[in-house]
């Protein structure tokens, strides 16, 4: 089983296929940044521990984000990384516009007065239920 990882400091979305696709979300609310980050890699150790995966794919970082979370967005994704790598399961970093170019069919969208831009979480959602049969409002 290859196990998808979307890292977020609020919302870190996990997905599997174990016979039908399969969905976890982990939740945090803002707190001391290495607690946060401490926790969410204590559910995700929890659920490699569970399922044993063969592979993971973990979304790549957004490169050149201002944001000011930008820093713990990034330890979140080695924090996770290492975690996957103590269990010797091969990682593969999956860059934002490759996934979406995978899921959606390309990787930008026409928005409101026709300029491309990057598909957006509604896009996913739209082309995972068209794609993989999967309903879900959950974005992670």
């Amino acid at each position: 089983m290859i196990l998808g990882i979307d890292p977020s400091l609020s919302a870190t979305g996990i997905a599997w296929l174990n016979g039908q696709v399969q969905l976890q979300t982990i939740h945090t609310k803002p707190q001391d940044p290495v607690v946060r980050l401490l926790e969410i890699t204590r559910q995700v150790n929890a659920v490699l521990d569970l399922l044993k995966p063969e592979a993971v794919g973990i979304e790549g970082l957004s490169m050149g984000s201002n944001d000011p979370s930008a820093k713990e967005r990034a330890a979140l994704h080695y924090f996770i990384r290492a975690a996957v790598h103590l269990r010797n399961i091969p990682c593969y970093e999956v860059a934002p516009m490759s996934l979406k170019k995978f899921v959606c069919g390309k990787a930008t969208v026409a928005n409101d007065v026709g300029r491309q831009v990057p598909a957006g979480k509604e896009h996913m959602l739209k082309a995972i239920w068209k794609n993989f049969g999967v309903d879900t409002a959950d974005n992670n």
